[in-house]
């Protein structure tokens, strides 16, 4: 059996409005404040069905080094267009007047600065809601 120790699984039932997303960056947000001494640069969330080419990856990421010393928030994921999110696909969930933004970002894929997830998930809005 492999032993797999760069792996977090956490018991959160599978649903898309119940709070998976939220819990997960929650959790690695508390944990990086707490852990700081790991110097964790980003936190993600990968759906398992989901493939990523690691080495074109980071490779993108270390393009972008110096925006990243620059710049605490910063955030990468898949993002749909308004016009799509409006679509029959995503139930019109972006035709809401409330909503503002231009792109929806999906949540097959995402990950965010180590400052950036702590700011929205402990010390941000998010907050509120918990």
């Amino acid at each position: 059996e492999s032993q797999k120790s760069d792996i977090t699984l956490l018991s959160i039932p599978e649903n898309h409005e119940l709070g998976k997303t939220d819990t997960w960056f929650t959790y690695v947000a508390m944990l990086t404040r707490a852990r700081s001494d790991l110097q964790i640069g980003f936190v993600g969330k990968l759906d398992s069905d989901n493939f990523v080419r690691w080495p074109v990856f980071f490779k993108y990421l270390q393009t972008h080094k110096e925006n990243m010393q620059t710049k605490p928030y910063i955030y990468g994921g898949y993002a749909i267009h308004r016009k799509t999110c409006s679509g029959k696909v995503y139930a019109r969930a972006c035709l809401s007047p409330r909503v503002i933004f231009e792109f929806f970002a999906s949540g097959a894929m995402s990950y965010l600065s180590t400052p950036l997830a702590q700011h929205v998930f402990m010390d941000g809005t998010m907050l509120e809601r918990k």
